[in-house]
């Protein structure tokens, strides 16, 4: 499964890239970005047209490896493939954050009534609330880490590896099956994505990822035991997440709109303000992340007391690291 989709992501990123400089559907630099020149993007198409192809072909010839009913596989098919379709409008188009936002809530509130859902509290209603609240959140979590050249696909990579050795050993298949599809895609994509990239994922690939990445860590936490089962999720995606947060306290503190594009990322911040470069800046983030992975497989068969533990001492540690790193100032001019 793996190798397939790396082959067909390879394949499809060499047709892609060309149809994309000729369609116009190409990054252009600015302040915020770290290329000078225009970079083709829609380059998603390369991941998810062989993912949707996989799952559908697992379903309907290997089904005896999926765990979901088809409703619940067919909405994540539907809405996977609904995503990369809006994510090439977006590409081209540059949709409205509020559009954006409206594309989100609607595939989201398909998900739910597929019957995708958290199982963390006793009263449906806040389950349902908090899903929402995930698949929106790491939507744009990854649509946000997105921002050097390799990052959002390796991240992906790392957290899937981690999601498929927990599908594994849970013996849920759907689990390991989805991480396994996304792993080949994002390998074979960052043949032609890690520095320096000869093309983008854009939206077209940094939405359908996140979506994708969000419901495998809703199943995960369908498979773990205990009410804190959803922290193995939460940790596993902890990179995308951590940025985010960092983000909007940045922008919070500067009294800058939340969704306004700056230049207020942590990898921004590791290259501006520490001098990092930019190769190594994704490499330290990748094993960052790698070790977040591991303590996630870990905590997976831990007590809910180990994961809340494990939890806050992470927090705790982001936080002391971010002030001592000087990402939490907001006068160095970066705005």
């Amino acid at each position: 499964m793996i190798i397939i989709n790396f082959a067909l992501a390879i394949a499809l990123s060499l047709v892609i890239t060309p149809a994309a400089i000729k369609l116009n559907i190409l990054d252009k630099p600015n302040y915020r970005k770290i290329h000078d020149k225009p970079i083709p993007k829609g380059g998603g198409i390369g991941i998810f047209i062989p993912a949707v192809f996989l799952e559908l072909s697992t379903f309907l010839f290997f089904n005896t490896f999926v765990m979901l009913d088809v409703f619940k596989l067919f909405t994540i098919m539907f809405v996977t493939f609904a995503l990369m379709l809006a994510g090439i409008i977006d590409d081209k188009l540059e949709l409205r954050p509020k559009a954006k936002l409206y594309i989100q809530i609607i595939v989201t509130i398909l998900t739910l009534s597929s019957g995708i859902r958290f199982h963390t509290f006793d009263i449906k209603a806040l389950d349902l609330l908090l899903t929402a609240a995930w698949i929106i959140g790491i939507v744009n979590a990854v649509n946000l880490i997105d921002g050097l050249d390799g990052l959002a696909a390796g991240v992906a990579v790392i957290s899937c590896v981690g999601f498929s050795l927990i599908g594994f050993a849970y013996g849920d298949k759907t689990i390991t099956v989805l991480s396994l599809i996304i792993i080949g895609g994002c390998l074979g994509f960052l043949k032609y994505n890690f520095r320096p990239a000869q093309i983008f994922m854009g939206d077209t690939g940094s939405v359908p990822l996140g979506y994708t990445l969000a419901i495998i860590g809703i199943l995960c936490e369908n498979a773990a035991r205990g009410k804190a089962s959803i922290i193995i999720s939460i940790i596993m995606l902890g990179i995308p997440i951590f940025d985010t947060l960092l983000t909007f306290v940045r922008r919070a503190i500067k009294h800058k709109p939340l969704f306004q594009p700056d230049r207020s990322h942590f990898y921004n911040l590791m290259i501006d303000l520490k001098g990092i470069e930019h190769k190594k800046t994704v490499l330290i983030i990748y094993a960052i992340h790698a070790v977040l992975a591991a303590l996630s497989c870990i905590l997976a068969f831990s007590s809910d007391g180990w994961r809340a533990v494990s939890f806050f001492l992470i927090i705790a540690t982001a936080c002391l690291l971010s002030k001592r790193m000087g990402f939490i100032k907001t006068d160095s001019g970066y705005y």
